[in-house]
């Protein structure tokens, strides 16, 4: 068990750990295997055993043996957090081995470090660890940045109920954004509780959302889902807005680029819509019969899904776009490692930088890495504001 340790706290200035049955200072290259990711303590030889238990809290993925003992700590553990509530002391910024008794955190790491164990010797390692480790430290980093938000943005709109209503939600949720990679089947992103909601963030409300550096800059998918399509089809890639190259090559200029939208996706998801005139370009039964053995949906990342038909196709495609989104997502990130650019958010097919002005010459570079994927040249918009509610498209 030598190899096991656990992080007491993760704040730079109070970094302490747990294993071999003490608590240290600092830990040794043997001590390779842990729980999650903790910036602090990160190395690349480091295991995850969060990432084995898909995103399982400990609790959950607790043996049987332990369970008893587990719970017995875990009340005492709370029991020592509302004594610290009371005594108003700043616990975010104290160290918790000064606030909370050693004896209890020794007793208290030494089960956590056996459930780790076990955890690590009976659970299979993901086939994708590496690109899940890497979005663990992704979003422990998008997690520092305090987002600049300015409600008072909203004051010319405050008349309305509905404003005034999501004005106070907001007021009660963290400037942070915590994101969860194992929020949803598909792998879609979702956000943790109490985290900045900037998913289902309103449109009206996005001028809330201001950089900390010169200027927001987007980068997103041209009709991201589409593209997988033909891209999961062996189809090549049409130039330009495809939306476009369907009311021209599809319909024959006989509907509008928004009529033409809403007639696609209205038809590709739904299994039981028939138009002839789009299944001749898009292939739905070829997909499925690909991805889909009747039961379960494997994407080309490796996924594996179980689906009626119902959802068979819409898992395939929105699964496979996201896993994309966020394969190139991790590339820029490296590339941006050495920047003062960051990326703040991503919001499923797409993903925002805050950059100070210096560094625009980055953005063509950064939008032909996004663009360039495994399936081909994919489509991307990119436009920028001084808040994320007033974006532009720029060309670069």
């Amino acid at each position: 068990m030598d190899n096991i340790f656990t992080v007491l706290d993760s704040k730079r200035e109070c970094l302490g750990y747990y294993y071999n049955g003490d608590i240290k200072e600092s830990k040794t290259s043997k001590q390779v295997v842990t729980w999650d990711y903790k910036g602090t303590s990160h190395d690349e030889m480091i295991e995850y055993t969060k990432l084995y238990a898909n995103g399982k809290s400990l609790t959950e993925v607790c043996p049987d043996h332990l369970k008893d003992e587990w719970e017995r700590l875990q009340e005492k553990r709370l029991a020592f957090q509302s004594a610290v509530l009371v005594s108003k002391m700043e616990a975010s910024t104290a160290c918790a081995y000064d606030i909370i008794p050693q004896w209890f955190l020794k007793e208290y790491s030494q089960v956590k470090c056996e459930i780790i164990e076990w955890a690590f010797s009976n659970l299979d390692r993901p086939h994708n660890y590496s690109k899940m480790s890497g979005l663990e430290r992704l979003f422990y980093d998008i997690k520092k940045n305090n987002l600049k938000i300015d409600l008072t943005a909203m004051k010319n709109d405050a008349s309305s109920l509905a404003v005034r209503r999501q004005l106070k939600r907001l007021s009660g949720v963290n400037n942070t954004i915590s994101y969860n990679q194992f929020g949803s089947v598909t792998g879609r992103l979702t956000v943790e509780k109490n985290s900045f909601p900037i998913l289902n963030l309103p449109k009206n409300f996005r001028k809330v959302v201001k950089p900390n550096n010169d200027l927001f800059v987007e980068f997103d998918y041209n009709a991201a889902e589409l593209r997988t399509l033909l891209a999961l089809m062996e189809m090549p890639q049409p130039n330009g807005d495809i939306h476009e190259w369907n009311v021209k090559n599809i319909f024959n200029d006989s509907v509008t680029r928004e009529e033409a939208k809403k007639r696609v996706f209205a038809w590709l998801y739904n299994p039981e819509s028939k138009d002839e005139i789009l299944n001749k370009t898009y292939d739905r039964q070829l997909v499925l019969s690909k991805y889909w053995d009747g039961t379960t949906v494997k994407t080309p990342f490796g996924r594996e899904i179980e689906a009626s038909r119902h959802y068979a196709l819409n898992y395939i495609i929105q699964s496979t776009t996201s896993d994309l989104v966020l394969e190139k997502v991790l590339g820029i990130q490296k590339f941006l490692e050495s920047s003062s650019s960051k990326i703040v958010f991503l919001i499923h097919d797409s993903f925002v930088l805050d950059i100070p002005a210096e560094e625009r010459y980055n953005m063509a570079g950064i939008r032909n890495m996004f663009a360039s994927t495994r399936f081909g040249k994919f489509g991307v918009g990119v436009s920028a504001g001084k808040d994320f509610g007033n974006m532009k498209e720029i060309e670069l």
